[in-house]
């Protein structure tokens, strides 16, 4: 397991969800890159009527804006936020009930082996290891 993800202390705030601003900068870039699709970062760009310059990569822009505004509690933050929520209401709503890692855990293995996360490493109560 990498140093961000052993700090169980970033990502785990009992009774209480962190908003993605509220988030160790580590993590903007990945889920920006992973949970949101472009077509997520430009229609979210449409709303923010964000000028883009066209001589650089519009993908790559998107990103590191989205990215880099995750980190504060900003507008786009929000309305990262806000989406992620909508899209994850289900996992959201189920995950509140679990009172233990185990719960969490059995959550996350049913997920991965029913094809709602994409991975190519296996989760194992000694924490991730790459599938072979």
């Amino acid at each position: 397991m990498c140093e961000t993800c052993s700090d169980l202390s970033v990502i785990s705030r009992p009774g209480q969800r962190r908003r993605i601003w509220e988030m160790t900068g580590n993590w903007h870039c990945s889920i920006i890159g992973t949970c949101l699709t472009l077509a997520d970062l430009r229609s979210l760009s449409r709303k923010l009527d964000l000028q883009i310059n066209p001589d650089f990569p519009v993908d790559y822009q998107l990103h590191g804006f989205f990215a880099k505004e995750a980190a504060d509690q900003s507008k786009p933050a929000k309305l990262i936020s806000k989406l992620l929520d909508k899209r994850h209401a289900t996992s959201i709503t189920k995950s509140r009930k679990f009172k233990t890692e185990d719960e969490l855990l059995e959550y996350w293995v049913s997920a991965l082996e029913n094809g709602d996360v994409v991975a190519d490493f296996i989760v194992d109560r000694g924490g991730f290891r790459k599938e072979s």
